[in-house]
């Protein structure tokens, strides 16, 4: 710290300073009789004006003027002498004092503001290296005139590995590769920084280690006065740089979507890994073309229109909004697509980004899912009809039969009976495909081997087909079990050979082929209802005639046929569809025409048991009995038809339309009730229902249900057990009369159920 000087320095100085002046003038007068006048204040006055500045010399004048009126002379006293010569002397001591003074104090003003400026001079160039050396993101060091490193930050250090020992005095070559040393780069830089005063290159450096980075150098000339002085020089270590770059490269390659940039202009600026491969093309070939070389006509002419007119008006029809639009591959071919663009500002000019994705599968699998709701709409429909359809065919069945047990053989009634009899079993067989292809059949599922039922099924597709149509079997013996029911796969095969018999006229070639496949999650996210997983394939495959799209699309919908009147009834596929569908399955259908066809059928299997084979035919029971029976049935034709066909057999029969009535029966009756035959779906209370408050009040009574539309859920929870007797409607009075002979006791079925 300096030492700040006392506020009466500036007093104190003439007064010494005159004093000494006085002594000395006192003493040249004693002892050599010299009068040195005013030259000795004149001393003074320089020397305190030197010291203290202006007012210092000043007042040192002004004292040294009165002391100066004073004569010495030897062994007298001093007195004041005041004459012309003496005021002459004493008018120039003042004048010179006042002008000596003043050019010392200006000369001291200049070299205190000379010294403080040194003093900021050096304090600034302290926090400029300070500064410099603090940095470390960047290697920032001069060099001189000849271009050798001068100073060293601690920057530089971290980016080529040279401390500042190491490197000072060397030239600025010692950085570079030795490829760029020997083909001259450094000079040339140089050469560059002098003539231009700036020079900026990018390219590879290598470090103290010998290991090579990226960076960006910049090196400027420094001048004073027109004459070089040396350079400035400022590396930037490109390596954070390049890992971000890659990063992102990394992270916009590995998204599955399409990422295409562009300009104002429409130019494709950049074009990820997804773009390439959507587009079937490089991202050289796209780069620096208008993006509407992706653009299919109508959009490939219109798309500069809406760009202009976006830039114009700001009006924008897909920036921010996602659509549904067409895109086309360099090969030409067209691809549906959703695209969003968006819009951003880099160095103040506008940007695009366009996120592609191809819509492909999500078209057909919404195209799935509609034809899928279509289906399920139709299936419940059709359930709803054969329900309906199935109570009036019981009725018209039933008598019918009955009146034919009636009559003679000779009757001429008989052959009108007949004939509505057969009406009924062909109405009847209609409505069994309704009840499939609406999935509402009541199937009784086996865990068996497919290939079985194809074999067992093969002679009789020889016989449908005829002999012009060459029948091969491919079975792989591997394929393990299915919980199917094998009469209604025995159908899908029939009815399958048969459409196929009729796609080939002039003959031709059925293959059917079983095999094991294992469908992976891409197949399932492909197909809304199928589960990954091993499954067993059936593929049926001719040679017949094809079909078009859109026959394909409506191939499963019923009462669709491309047959001529009265040569089918358009049930057939769709109760394929409808048997395949309720087993769990998947159907699939490949056709182009003139190539044949090919149906492919996807079952689950089944890590089960084989189901027990039976011990040879049960023979059908007869039909008559004695036991009692309580019919619960809401149809009035249905419930007076069954009770007219037990009596006829012998049984006692007891009524009830309903749950609550059957409950109450069941309560009042003083006398045994061997079995009870209800509907499944009734209003109110369920079949199922019925049955389990019925076993409350009567353990050991028999339950047997039928019906013509089955709900799902009652199905799935109450009717496919292997304990459960169930009767499919319509039924007759023949096949009503069986049906309850298997289920009592003393019968040869219930024998075989209970062993």
């Amino acid at each position: 710290m300096s030492p700040t000087p006392s506020r009466w320095r500036p007093y104190a100085l003439p007064v010494v300073f005159a004093v000494a002046a006085l002594l000395v003038r006192a003493l040249l007068e004693e002892t050599v009789a010299l009068d040195p006048r005013y030259l000795v204040y004149l001393v003074a006055v320089v020397a305190a004006a030197a010291l203290g500045g202006l007012w210092p010399g000043l007042l040192t004048a002004g004292l040294g003027a009165v002391a100066g009126l004073v004569r010495f002379q030897p062994s007298r006293d001093p007195v004041f002498l005041i004459d012309v010569p003496t005021t002459i002397s004493l008018v120039s001591y003042l004048t010179l004092s006042v002008v000596v003074s003043a050019v010392l104090d200006a000369l001291l003003r200049a070299l205190r503001r000379a010294e403080a400026h040194c003093r900021d001079l050096a304090e600034n160039e302290a926090s400029f290296r300070l500064l410099v050396d603090s940095i470390r993101d960047y290697a920032i060091f001069m060099l001189d005139a000849d271009g050798l490193v001068a100073t060293w930050n601690a920057g530089a250090e971290r980016i080529t590995g040279y401390v500042a020992s190491e490197i000072i005095g060397k030239p600025l070559a010692a950085l570079y590769l030795d490829e760029s040393r020997q083909n001259g780069a450094p000079a040339r830089s140089l050469d560059q920084a002098r003539r231009d005063g700036r020079a900026e290159d990018e390219a590879a450096r290598q470090r103290k280690d010998g290991s090579r980075y990226r960076s960006n150098v910049v090196i400027s000339a420094l001048r004073h006065e027109g004459t070089l002085r040396g350079y400035a020089v400022i590396i930037r270590d490109l390596t954070p740089r390049q890992r971000s770059e890659a990063f992102l490269s990394s992270v916009l390659d590995s998204v599955v979507d399409g990422i295409v940039g562009m300009n104002e202009r429409g130019i494709v600026e950049s074009f990820n890994t997804s773009a390439e491969r959507l587009f079937g093309c490089r991202a050289a070939e796209v780069i620096g073309r208008n993006v509407n070389i992706l653009m299919p006509e109508p959009y490939h002419t219109e798309h500069q229109g809406y760009l202009g007119n976006y830039l114009e008006t700001g009006k924008a029809k897909i920036i921010g909004i996602g659509r549904e639009v067409v895109a086309r591959r360099m090969d030409g071919s067209t691809f549906p697509i959703e695209l969003a663009v968006s819009e951003f500002f880099l160095d103040g000019r506008r940007h695009f980004t366009g996120v592609v994705r191809d819509i492909t599968e999500q078209r057909k699998l919404r195209d799935q899912l509609r034809q899928s709701q279509k289906m399920e709409a139709i299936g419940r429909l059709a359930g709803g009809v054969a329900h309906d359809f199935n109570n009036l065919l019981t009725i018209i069945s039933g008598y019918a039969q009955m009146l034919l047990g009636r009559l003679s053989m000779s009757d001429s009634n008989r052959p009108a009976i007949l004939a509505v009899a057969d009406a009924s079993d062909r109405a009847a067989s209609l409505t069994r495909q309704l009840l499939a292809f609406s999935r509402q059949a009541v199937l009784e599922p086996r865990v068996l081997d497919l290939n079985v039922i194809v074999t067992e099924t093969e002679k009789m597709l020889r016989r449908l087909i005829g002999e012009d149509v060459q029948l091969h079997t491919i079975l792989d013996p591997r394929i393990g079990k299915v919980r199917v029911d094998p009469g209604q796969m025995s159908q899908v095969l029939v009815n399958l050979a048969v459409n196929a018999r009729d796609a080939m006229p002039r003959g031709g070639s059925l293959i059917i082929e079983t095999s094991l496949i294992e469908l992976d999650a891409i197949y399932a996210s492909a197909h809304s209802e199928a589960q990954p997983g091993r499954h067993v394939m059936l593929a049926i495959t001719d040679t017949g005639v094809g079909m078009t799209s859109d026959v394909k699309s409506r191939i499963f919908e019923p009462f669709f046929t491309t047959k001529a009147p009265g040569k089918g009834t358009g049930l057939g596929l769709a109760m394929v569809y409808g048997i395949v569908r309720q087993s769990g399955g998947q159907i699939e259908v490949y056709s182009e025409v003139g190539h044949g066809t090919a149906f492919k059928i996807y079952l689950p299997t089944m890590e089960a048991w084989l189901a027990a084979p039976s011990e040879g035919a049960v023979r059908e029971p007869e039909g008559h009995g004695s036991e009692t029976v309580l019919v619960v049935e809401d149809e009035d034709g249905v419930r007076t038809m069954a009770l007219l066909a037990l009596q006829h057999y012998g049984y006692t029969a007891l009524a009830a339309s309903n749950g609550e009535e059957a409950l109450r029966v069941l309560r009042s009756h003083a006398e045994v009730i061997d079995i009870m035959v209800t509907d499944v779906v009734m209003p109110g209370m369920s079949g199922t229902e019925l049955a389990d408050e019925a076993r409350l009040l009567r353990p050991s009574m028999k339950v047997m249900f039928v019906s013509g539309y089955t709900d799902d859920a009652v199905v799935r929870h109450g009717l496919l057990h292997a304990d459960v007797a169930f009767l499919q409607k319509p039924y007759t009075p023949v096949s009503l009369a069986r049906k309850l002979r298997s289920v009592l006791p003393g019968s040869a079925s219930q024998a075989a159920r209970e062993s």
